[in-house]
């Protein structure tokens, strides 16, 4: 079997364990493809003062530099040592050549098309090769949800509902969410005298 050299990066998860096996053939087996699920970087708040979460207290949200949800300067930064860092495991690994600029056929880059994982995408393109034109590929327009990324419940059945709503409530304990609220009601009492609004 030969090895194929291509790396997948997608943005939103976790690193696979596939990623702890060397490229080398072990008892019959050969690493062909390493695909990379990540979250994005360090993100600003998604409250903002004039968000409805914003609203909803009567303490003031901190004022960020970065527009509600955007990746920061240093969440950049960050992912970029990210990237570099997994270049040197790449390279390590024999997976990609060093001081060599990789192709599309040896790297893919594909984003959720939320300014905040394409960001990401791109500083850590940029940290793993840099120099090298690298293109980040994402499918809906900025700031849609790519359906790949947002695994959404299509079952709107009323029995589904019900089995849905009868699981929780289980998972709530007795009473279920009604009960449980009422089992909370003095810690929520307690956060709200303390600050926790």
């Amino acid at each position: 079997m030969s090895l194929q050299r291509k790396v997948l990066f997608c943005l939103p998860l976790l690193l696979p364990a596939a990623l702890t096996f060397p490229a080398a053939a072990q008892d019959g087996y050969t690493l062909e493809q390493v695909v990379v699920f990540s979250r994005y970087g360090l993100r600003a708040p998604l409250a903002s003062p004039s968000s409805a979460l914003g609203k909803v207290t009567p303490d003031a949200w901190p004022q960020w530099d970065t527009p509600s949800s955007y990746l920061t300067t240093r969440g950049g930064v960050l992912e970029a040592y990210f990237g570099h860092y997994f270049s040197e495991w790449l390279v390590d690994n024999r997976l990609l050549a060093a001081d060599t600029c990789p192709t599309d056929k040896d790297v893919s880059f594909y984003a959720n098309s939320l300014q905040r994982t394409i960001s990401t995408a791109q500083y850590f393109a940029v940290g793993a090769f840099p120099g090298c034109l690298v293109s980040v590929v994402h499918k809906e327009k900025l700031g849609t949800m790519d359906a790949t990324f947002n695994p959404i419940i299509r079952n709107d059945s009323d029995t589904f509902k019900q089995q849905a709503i009868d699981s929780i409530n289980q998972k709530a304990g007795e009473g279920g969410v009604k009960g449980l609220n009422e089992r909370l009601k003095p810690v929520y009492q307690q956060m709200a005298e303390k600050g926790f609004r």
